[in-house]
């Protein structure tokens, strides 16, 4: 009955709100946009009132429902952020048989002891962050709900990233490690996989720049808005993206796109791609596969070697269209013969490339022409992590290219709101020499997040470092 009241209380709150919003807006002239941001602020604020009542009345029903040996010693108060406001929780704290101090609600409510924003709020913060600078994304998070800070926004795509590589790391154990096997039962005649690398400006690094890997699986081209529309979508497109060796770029592409395709049962995979080592070493993942050039690499070749060479460029076409690499060779040395300096590394350098991915050029029919990865690169990965000023650390890239590339998918929601880890039992104080052991060493294996986060570049930061 308590619960009733209270509620009736809130929702009479509201309706004070309504009639004072009515009578301020006739007497005042107050316009759409106060009226809005009025009637917000109270909807927010009658439902954290409710949730408060509710997550109350949720620690009463796990008091009169708790087991034996389970003795109530007091209350605690706590606060949460949530989507719509801050709370104020009182829970009862329950010691056990053992002597261990627990709160049953925070159980059930799977948050941890230090778990202050609820899940839901976060996964907005990541959803804004892989669109937009932690900055922005807190700024425009502050017009829906309780505004998190820059730091805030960028621990919750950290830790979101963090559970999607360990549940990748976890993925290719099991199957390389431990011999599982993919669950993939889709079946195709074709599949096409491409790749490419995407180099991002670096932060707190002796390298300028930094290189992640992106590979991208389709079964082909389909139309979509309709029989008049003449846009095309890739069908059945999946996205893998990580700073990793091309081996180890290869081996997740490979376990993610087994757990979707019946890769056994393919008969031709075409590896598309500018022709680089990492990107041709894909062939051997794959049974029955290909390499094809991609031809907006090709070219961008062609137009940086003879493209200020109408003439030249005619018989460079002519010669590639008759799929000729004696003949494109010959066209080429010729026209190396009569350069100098700059120009003349420019064709012998667009001759060695040809040469060099030739198989990926000529002998391959249509069907097997590729061509999306630049469109790809630029959608799912440049247009977040090249903009002006954007600057990574190199597992800052490897956690966002992955939410990226989960974000593509549709599966972002999975590293969104996933459980806080709670622990069953109260962790008791451990004593130092026992955490430090024989190595003191150890006492100064500490990080400071200041030194890390997006605030990395101001000047406090820089002198703290030093």
């Amino acid at each position: 009955m308590d619960r009733v009241r209270r509620v009736a209380g809130i929702l009479l709150q509201l309706v004070d709100v309504v009639e004072a919003l009515v009578a301020e807006a006739v007497g005042t002239g107050l316009g759409l946009e106060g009226i809005e941001g009025r009637v917000q602020g109270a909807v927010q604020r009658a439902a954290a009132g409710i949730m408060e009542v509710v997550l109350e009345g949720v620690d009463h029903r796990l008091m009169l429902e708790r087991g034996r040996g389970l003795t109530v010693v007091g209350k605690r108060s706590r606060t949460l952020l949530t989507s719509f406001g801050e709370l104020q929780v009182t829970r009862r704290l329950y010691r056990g048989e053992g002597g261990q101090g627990f709160f049953l609600l925070d159980r059930a409510l799977k948050v941890g002891a230090r778990g202050r924003v609820s899940r839901r709020l976060l996964g907005l913060a990541v959803e804004l962050g892989c669109a937009m600078p932690f900055r922005q994304a807190a700024r425009a998070l502050g017009w829906m709900a309780p505004a998190l800070s820059p730091m805030g926004v960028w621990k919750a795509l950290r830790e979101a990233g963090e559970a999607c590589r360990e549940e990748m790391a976890g993925r290719r154990r099991r199957v390389f490690e431990e011999g599982e096997l993919s669950s993939g039962v889709r079946r195709v005649r074709e599949l096409k996989v491409e790749a490419d690398s995407v180099a991002v400006r670096l932060q707190r690094s002796e390298d300028r720049w930094g290189e992640l890997k992106l590979v991208v699986a389709y079964e082909g081209r389909e139309k979509v808005g309709g029989e008049r529309s003449e846009r095309y979508a890739l069908k059945n497109r999946w996205v893998a993206a990580a700073v990793a060796t091309g081996d180890a770029m290869w081996e997740e592409a490979g376990v993610q796109f087994g757990d979707r395709w019946a890769l056994d049962q393919v008969d031709k995979v075409w590896v598309g791609g500018d022709g680089a080592a990492w990107v041709k070493g894909g062939l051997k993942w794959f049974p029955r596969s290909a390499f094809v050039l991609d031809r907006f690499h090709l070219r961008r070749r062609l137009l940086e070697a003879v493209g200020q060479d109408p003439e030249l460029h005619h018989w460079v076409s002519v010669a590639l269209a008759a799929n000729s690499l004696p003949q494109t060779l010959e066209v080429l040395r010729a026209a190396a013969r009569v350069r100098q300096g700059k120009a003349r590394k420019n064709v012998e350098g667009l001759m060695a490339y040809l040469a060099a991915n030739w198989d990926g050029i000529a002998g391959l029919p249509a069907r097997g022409l590729t061509g999306a990865i630049e469109g790809q690169v630029y959608h799912q990965i440049s247009r977040r992590m090249k903009r002006n000023g954007a600057r990574w650390s190199l597992a800052g890239a490897d956690r966002m290219a992955r939410l990226l590339a989960a974000r593509a998918n549709g599966e972002l929601d999975r590293y969104l709101h996933r459980p806080l880890p709670v622990p069953q039992t109260a962790a008791r104080p451990v004593p130092l020499a026992a955490a430090v052991g024989a190595n003191p060493e150890e006492l100064w294996r500490v990080g400071m997040p200041a030194l890390y986060g997006p605030a990395a570049g101001q000047l406090w930061v820089k002198v703290l470092r030093e």
